[in-house]
């Protein structure tokens, strides 16, 4: 019977079996709750994500499941406009970071193509007129171009920025802080978010309140929009996201800190540049307290102190034509003052956390010192960035092809503009691109490209939009430039040739005859 019940006893748990190395039944003993088997044998509902394990050494934000709207009212939308305002006004990081962004996403480029007819001519004259800065902007300051820039700035620095479209053809623009919630919300105050009215149902937008500033830096209510009229544009990471949010929040508190250190670097380093002299005495070994001045104190007048101390000063230390000369007593000893300022530790952490920063716009790290990277590191850099800066780009392009369908239709309804017959706003020929970066090695990249255009995997059209140019605008220039020096050079037996030029050296046989 005992055999059985030590049996049973070893199958059943065999881990909480201690035996007393007697002929008894064993005894049952509970395990320890260190032991390493225990550790083991944790069960399956104690599996967790380590993410959202609070411990000493990790503090877990608070939980927020709201929207952004909800997060970021319209106050603390203020106060951030605010951080991101002085950034661009004083840190000159920051400054760069936005200007240098505004160069590859906001340069953009409308063009006419197809061939040289009366209506290419007539969208040419179009595009001179209605984009100058008289006829775009309402306040006469800014040309198209140059309004797309500072619209991309004022929603890269506070979230989105607002378009509003006038009855003149002209446009206005609303900085973010103009749009806010109005003071008479009625009985639709859960469907506004920060000055926006909102379909609850699918959440599409209805109207904007628009607010003008007052001299003491407050809001005044001015009216409410609709939606056709107005243009949000902005950044927006959440589908249910009404205002945008700025892309530069990760970095703000970087870019202050930055700020703060190169003040405090600098008040340092200015403390360091100071010319000193330590001055070490050491008394001779032979002379007594009284001859050293340690015994009893002599007592000057003032007349005697100043013109004591005035001979000193003059007999140690000289600065004439740049040679600096030191008289020294016996057992003197001069030294300089000085500071490594600032350390290379410092240096090197302030040029890894400005680094930081440039993530936050996809900056690539060698923009910063490009000097640190080779040809191949850049232009792979600068691939990779364009990818980063392309839907960037597509945010300011729709824009441009918004506000050329509005100013066509208004053209065309208005008699100023025809089509020709059978011919919509849709069929025609304009092109709306962001401009390209120059060419790094325009002879290698130019034969690749050439080479794609001989296999058939791209086409001149393309290859000439990618490099800011026109591929029928620039064979109808050409046939001008051959015309008119043909004219110009048969009298005189010359002739003017644009053949493209042998991009592989001429394949040769064995017997040095062309291939």
């Amino acid at each position: 019977m005992k055999r059985l019940l030590t049996l049973a006893a070893i199958l059943l748990s065999p881990a909480m079996l201690v035996f007393s190395g007697t002929t008894d039944a064993p005894e049952l003993v509970a395990p320890e709750a260190n032991a390493p088997a225990a550790k083991a044998r944790q069960s399956p509902t104690a599996l967790k994500y380590d993410a959202i394990q609070e411990t000493s050494r990790r503090t877990l934000p608070a939980r927020d499941t709201r929207s952004e709207d909800r997060v970021l009212r319209i106050e603390q939308r203020d106060r951030l406009n605010s951080v991101s305002r002085d950034v661009r006004r004083n840190n000159v990081i920051g400054a760069w970071m936005i200007r240098k962004h505004q160069d590859f996403v906001s340069d953009i480029i409308i063009r006419v193509g197809g061939k040289d007819d009366g209506l290419k001519r007539d969208l040419d004259q179009f595009l001179r007129l209605h984009t100058a800065r008289n006829r775009f902007d309402v306040a006469g300051r800014f040309s198209l171009p140059a309004f797309v820039r500072i619209m991309e700035g004022a929603r890269t620095l506070e979230g989105d920025f607002g378009v509003l479209k006038l009855k003149t053809g002209h446009v206005q623009g609303i900085e973010a802080d103009s749009i806010r919630d109005p003071r008479d919300f009625g009985i639709d105050q859960e469907n506004w978010h920060n000055g926006v009215r909102t379909n609850p149902k699918g959440g599409r937008h209805i109207e904007y309140a628009l607010h003008t500033r007052n001299r003491h830096g407050g809001f005044v209510f001015d009216r409410k929009v609709p939606v056709k009229n107005f243009w949000l544009h902005g950044y927006f990471d959440r589908v249910n996201q009404v205002r945008g949010v700025t892309p530069l929040s990760t970095a703000l508190n970087g870019l202050s800190y930055i700020y703060d250190l190169r003040e405090f670097v600098h008040a340092k380093a200015r403390l360091s540049s100071l010319l000193g002299f330590k001055f070490t005495k050491k008394l001779p070994d032979d002379l007594d307290e009284d001859e050293a001045g340690v015994g009893p104190t002599t007592y000057l007048t003032d007349e005697e102190l100043a013109a004591t101390t005035e001979a000193k000063a003059k007999a140690r230390i000289k600065f004439e034509d740049g040679i600096a000369s030191i008289n020294l007593e016996a057992g003197e000893d001069v030294n300089v003052v000085e500071s490594n300022t600032p350390p290379t530790e410092l240096l090197n952490f302030l040029k890894f956390d400005v680094m930081l920063c440039m993530l936050s716009l996809d900056l690539p790290f060698n923009w910063l010192d490009p000097s640190q990277s080779n040809f191949f590191g850049g232009k792979g850099a600068l691939q990779l960035y364009q990818r980063s800066a392309a839907h960037k780009q597509a945010g300011n392009i729709d824009f441009v092809r918004y506000w050329l369908n509005w100013t066509l239709r208004e053209e065309i309804i208005a008699g100023r503009l025809s089509l020709p017959s059978g011919k919509t706003i849709a069929d025609l020929p304009l092109e709306v691109f962001c401009k390209s970066v120059p060419w790094w090695d325009k002879a290698k990249e130019l034969t690749g490209e050439l080479i794609g255009i001989s296999a058939g995997i791209e086409n001149p059209q393309d290859v000439a939009q990618a490099h800011d140019s026109d591929f029928y605008e620039n064979v109808d220039q050409t046939a001008a430039a051959l015309e008119y020096a043909r004219d110009k050079l048969e009298p005189l037996g010359m002739n003017l040739n644009f053949d493209r030029p042998a991009l592989t050296p001429t394949l040769k046989d064995e017997s040095g005859v062309d291939a």
